[in-house]
């Protein structure tokens, strides 16, 4: 039954670990170049 709690860990924590380095890379985009967050907007 081990593999049920490490698939479970896995799936809960893979979008929230993706959530936090997406968070993370938006902030220090924006940080680093402030004018670049309205073209980034705008591609979305």
């Amino acid at each position: 039954m081990a593999w049920v709690w490490f698939l479970l860990g896995v799936v809960f924590s893979g979008p929230l670990w993706l959530a936090v380095i997406w968070y993370a890379r938006r902030i220090r985009a924006g940080r680093l170049h402030p004018d670049r967050r309205a073209n980034e907007s705008l591609a979305e």
